[in-house]
Formats: structure tokens, C-alpha cells, sequence
């Protein structure tokens, strides 16, 4: 897997009006024969994660989300990064709501309280703050959904916004492999593993 850095802001401003224009030409994907969005789950994932303090580590962690109403979902996540120059857990709690903007494709926000601690490059390392998302999430097909959503982190007073495009395939109803990609001017990740939906 391949990371790269984006330090020039016309690069990532090129990139955030690409995923914009994703966005909404997933508003426009047909309805036939795609598969209901579902917003109960649970998620393993590894991930490799490239930044400008630790480039290329690797991590593993869990990712859930649970429906309450139509509109309504919890969600959370863990991550665990562990190798020679990071040891770092990460936490967070959050809500989003969603809404149809057709049968198959979905406008969903989320916001999450975010909490990491431990150590790089053996200094310690804590923090938490809110990270927001702002997207479109949509049913290609029985088999494949697709997502593109703006990012934006806000810790420690210290501001990251970013692009995530992410995509599942489903080999039945409850089990499929989830992928995603995430992209800000600090780093990289690129993360995929298998979900299971209620």
C-alpha cells in the first residue's frame, strides 16, 4: 500500500473539489436493483496509517454503528497503532443522522468525541477534540456501496480537515469486506477489513 503526503494546498483544494463533484454524482445513481444502506454494524479493520510525525504504521481496530431510528445512528471506533516509533490508542463516541436524497443514495453527517494517548517517539502523547463528516453514501448496486464525505478534525485546538472515500462489497445480506481511504494535508490512511450488518 502506497501513501503520499499533500502539502501544497492547490493540490488538496484540487482534490476536495473532486470529491465534491463525487459527491454529487452519487446523487444521481439509479435506483434499480440496489440494496438497502444499512446503519446497524460491526466492523474489523487493519489499517496503515502515513503521517508527518510516524510514517507508514500499522494498526488494527473495531468500528460499530447502531440504528436508533431511520434517522438516527451511534456510532464508534478503536484503534490500536503499536510498532517501534508509536504506541498509540484511539477512541470515540458519536451521533449521526442520515436522509434519503433518493431510493439508494443517503446524506449523512456524523459528529464524534475523539480521545487518543500514548507514546511517540517515546514522548508522551494525549489528546481529544471533534471530528465531524459530511457526505453522501450510496447503494451502487445489490453488492456495492460507495461513500465520499469531507472530514473535519478539530484537537488539541489543532485542525486536520481531510477526504474519505469508502466503498463495501457484500457477499450476502449480513457479511461483506469494507474499504476506505482518507486523504488531509497532514498524512494518508487506508484502512479494510470485514463488516458484518444487522
Amino acid at each position: 500500500m502506497t501513501f503520499h503526503h499533500f502539502p501544497e494546498n492547490r493540490t488538496f483544494t484540487a482534490m476536495h473539489r473532486s470529491t465534491a463533484v463525487l459527491a454529487l454524482a452519487l446523487l444521481t445513481v439509479p435506483a434499480a436493483h440496489a440494496a438497502d444502506l444499512s446503519y446497524t454494524f460491526v466492523e474489523a479493520n487493519y489499517a496503515q496509517i502515513d503521517t508527518d510525525a510516524a510514517p507508514t504504521v500499522d494498526g488494527y481496530g473495531l468500528r460499530s454503528s447502531f440504528a436508533v431510528t431511520d434517522n438516527i445512528h451511534l456510532l464508534g471506533d478503536y484503534l490500536r497503532r503499536d510498532d517501534a516509533r508509536v504506541d498509540l490508542d484511539t477512541a470515540g463516541l458519536g451521533v449521526g443522522f442520515r436522509t434519503a436524497a433518493s431510493d439508494n443514495v443517503d446524506l449523512v453527517a456524523t459528529a464524534k468525541y475523539s480521545r487518543f494517548d500514548g507514546a511517540v517517539a517515546d514522548r508522551d502523547a494525549e489528546g481529544h477534540g471533534w471530528v465531524t463528516t459530511v457526505g453522501v453514501r450510496a447503494a451502487m448496486s445489490p453488492k456495492l456501496e460507495v461513500e465520499a464525505a469531507m472530514v473535519f478534525d478539530r484537537i488539541e485546538d489543532e485542525s486536520d480537515p481531510g477526504l474519505l472515500l469508502a466503498a463495501q462489497y457484500r457477499f450476502n445480506r449480513w457479511l461483506g469486506v469494507a474499504w476506505s481511504l482518507r486523504f488531509s494535508p497532514d498524512g494518508s490512511s487506508i484502512g479494510v477489513g470485514p463488516r458484518v450488518s444487522f
